[in-house]
């Protein structure tokens, strides 16, 4: 049980980083703007999961 939580530990100090082009990236958060907006906010746990690798 401690290596687990020790290894969570260890990950929980990383950060993510986009490595790929901005054309990728501008559909997906294009469309999450907009759902968004038009959701009132509901929609921005979806965004959030959807944006994640």
């Amino acid at each position: 049980m401690e290596n687990q939580e020790l290894a969570g530990a260890d990950r929980a100090g990383q950060t993510l980083e986009f490595t790929g082009n901005w054309r990728e990236y501008l559909p997906i958060a294009a469309s999450n703007a907009l759902l968004t907006i038009v959701t009132l906010g509901i929609y921005r746990f979806w965004a959030a999961a959807r944006q994640r690798p």
